[in-house]
C-alpha cells in the first residue's frame, strides 16, 4: 500500500517536472514574440527613415530621373546620390539600433511592457 502511494507520488511529481517546463517554453515563447515585435517596429522605422532622407536630399525632385537637372553632370549625380544613399542608411540603421535599444527598456512608448499588454490582451 505504501509502495502504491509511493508511485502515485512519483507520477503527480513527473506531472508537475513536465508542467513546469511547458511553463518555462511558453514564457521564453512570450518573450521571442515580444523581441520581434520590437524588431519589426525597428526595421519598419528604419526604412521610413531612410526613404524620408533619400526623398529629403533628392536633388531636384520634379526631375530627378531625367538629365534635365541644371549644373550637375552625371558623375556629380551618381557622387551625390551615392553620398546620400550611405548617409540614409547609416542613419536608419543607427535609428534601428537605438529605437530597439529604447523600446526594450520601456523609454518610449510602445515597448516592451506596452507589447506585453497588448499581447496579454489579445490572449485573453
Amino acid at each position: 500500500m505504501i509502495l502504491d502511494y509511493c508511485r502515485d507520488l512519483f507520477d503527480i511529481l513527473e506531472n508537475l517536472e513536465g508542467l513546469l517546463k511547458s511553463s518555462e517554453e511558453l514564457r521564453e515563447d512570450y518573450r521571442q514574440k515580444i523581441t520581434d515585435q520590437i524588431a519589426r517596429q525597428a526595421s519598419i522605422l528604419d526604412i521610413l527613415v531612410s526613404i524620408g532622407m533619400i526623398v529629403y536630399f533628392m536633388p531636384d525632385k520634379t526631375v530627378f530621373f531625367s538629365n534635365l537637372i541644371p549644373a550637375t553632370g552625371p558623375v556629380d549625380l551618381f557622387f551625390r546620390m551615392s553620398a546620400i544613399t550611405f548617409l540614409s542608411l547609416v542613419l536608419g540603421y543607427g535609428a534601428r539600433l537605438g529605437l530597439t535599444w529604447l523600446w526594450q527598456r520601456n523609454f518610449l512608448p510602445a515597448g516592451r511592457k506596452d507589447i506585453a499588454r497588448l499581447f496579454k490582451q489579445i490572449n485573453h
